[in-house]
């Protein structure tokens, strides 16, 4: 009776022995996993930055333009509308790709981890 219990108990240690020495592969692809997620990302960001290039250029072309046109022909009222318009049109989308610019600084702003609070910076009420 008492071989069967030492016996019962070398199986179970062999077998806890073999379970802890398997390599794991779950933390690693998990791991494996995000750093490819993380590149994804990071490439998406990359093309996104690079259309906003030829996005800015061109309202600040045309806004160049409207101001050119204006000192030309101050006096010309029909002329003046008319670079007006291209002006606010142009501050519009301008206005429109710095909200995209923050949107994707806000998507590439790292992911704080909560630490430990530090008792000293916990405001305490005294009253």
């Amino acid at each position: 009776m008492k071989h069967r219990y030492l016996l019962g108990a070398v199986v179970a240690v062999a077998l806890l022995g073999m379970v802890l020495s398997r390599p794991r592969s779950g933390p690693r692809e998990t791991a494996e996993a995000l750093r490819e997620r993380s590149r994804a990302q990071r490439a998406d960001a990359a093309a996104r930055l690079a259309r906003f290039d030829h996005d800015l250029r061109t309202p600040v072309g045309t806004l160049m333009s409207a101001v050119s046109l204006l000192e030309a022909a101050p006096d010309d009222a029909a002329l003046r509308a008319e670079a007006l318009g291209l002006i606010s049109r142009q501050l519009a989308r301008l206005t429109g790709l710095a909200d995209d610019l923050h949107d994707l600084a806000l998507e590439l702003r790292p992911v704080a981890r909560p630490s430990p609070a530090d008792a000293r910076q916990i405001p305490w009420d005294t009253r």
